[in-house]
């Protein structure tokens, strides 16, 4: 894939990227939280030196964040040029590698992690209170769906599992593959469970 030429700001403290990966036939992207210790970077996929240093002028990278067995992407290129750990979610243990690993409701820079089974290996969202980072689990391309069932372990499983996601408290949708929802996310999210 190459490198994203620039960042799309969406406020000052919450900023993503996406491109088309040719590997994967489908659109991906990354998202980077601005928290008081730096960034946390989510999924990250490759971004232009420009824009990397328009990142970094604001703050360093805290952590790099996976949601997914999927989704090693750029993190361990990453984390030897930021210095900064790969956290990653427990049951993607043997999919990916990090530096430390989390269980459902563990937390770590200021996100909680949630485990959502039944989609990816190791599939799973962090979520900080305001802002909702999902891997895999749901995509937000035309419309917000569920991952195709063609593409889950147990489609049934995930459809049970994403209710965990109505327990959370958030005002925007971030996605691995999609565009955010920056209004009205809770009740999109609750339409689409429910």
């Amino acid at each position: 894939m190459k490198p994203v030429p620039e960042l799309d700001w969406i406020a000052p403290d919450l900023v993503i990227w996406h491109g088309f990966n040719p590997e994967v036939r489908c659109e991906c992207g990354s998202t980077a939280v601005l928290t008081a210790e730096g960034w946390i970077v989510f999924d990250p996929i490759p971004l232009a030196e420009s824009a990397w240093t328009e990142l970094l002028s604001r703050a360093n990278v805290k952590a790099i964040a996976l949601t997914s067995g999927n989704h090693q992407r750029e993190s361990l290129a990453l984390q030897q040029k930021l210095q900064a750990p790969v956290i990653a979610p427990e049951p993607a243990r043997g999919e990916i590698e990090a530096d430390r690993w989390l269980k459902d409701g563990d937390s770590a820079a200021g996100f909680s992690l949630i485990e959502l089974p039944g989609a990816a290996p190791g599939e799973a969202a962090w979520c900080d209170g305001r802002h909702l980072v999902l891997g895999d689990a749901l995509i937000h391309f035309d419309n917000l769906s569920l991952l195709p069932d063609k593409y889950c372990t147990d489609p049934a499983e995930l459809r049970r599992s994403a209710q965990k996601l109505l327990k959370q408290e958030f005002e925007t949708l971030l996605f691995a593959h999609g565009l955010p929802i920056v209004s009205h996310a809770r009740e999109k999210i609750t339409a689409l469970l429910r």
